[in-house]
């Protein structure tokens, strides 16, 4: 039987950029995989979410139906146990340029690692090969500090 080496990552781009475009929707951006043959040009990629810091499974992204209250909350330690993954982008590309896919529907208060994985579409075995995990992705916050109240003066204000 003939084996294939699977897509992988260049040694030169073993990055994943992130760039949040709401307060739920993040652009993955990643170069294009490396094949075992230059003929080989066609490569299917599937990307994984992976929800970290979840005390219980999650699904993600969020449903329209979904409460706001499952989102992923920070945990001390991080284990194998407690992340949830779904696939969020599947895609077959001919590898000529920067790679991009666009996850939507994430929850904004929760922190994701995100793994590209590869196949060739039509040739090999129909396992995906893992290739590139990004660096831990949370939404920015903003933490607007209030001024305490103050009273305000009054002059046509009845004493009290």
């Amino acid at each position: 039987s003939t084996r294939f080496i699977p897509p992988h990552p260049s040694e030169d781009e073993r990055v994943v950029r992130l760039y949040p475009l709401s307060d739920s929707i993040v652009q993955l951006e990643w170069a294009p995989f490396v094949t075992g043959d230059p003929r080989l040009t066609l490569i299917e990629y599937r990307v994984v979410a992976r929800c970290i810091g979840a005390p219980e499974p999650v699904w993600l992204p969020r449903s329209p139906n979904q409460e706001e209250e499952d989102t992923c909350p920070e945990a001390a330690s991080v284990s194998e146990e407690n992340l949830a993954e779904q696939v969020v982008a599947l895609f077959i590309s001919d590898g000529m340029s920067q790679q991009v896919a666009c996850v939507s529907r994430l929850q904004p208060h929760a922190c994701y690692v995100f793994s590209i994985e590869a196949r060739y579409p039509y040739l090999g075995t129909r396992a995906f090969a893992k290739g590139l995990d990004s660096e831990r992705f949370c939404f920015p916050t903003v933490d607007v500090a209030l001024p305490a109240p103050q009273p305000l003066a009054c002059d046509e204000c009845p004493p009290q």
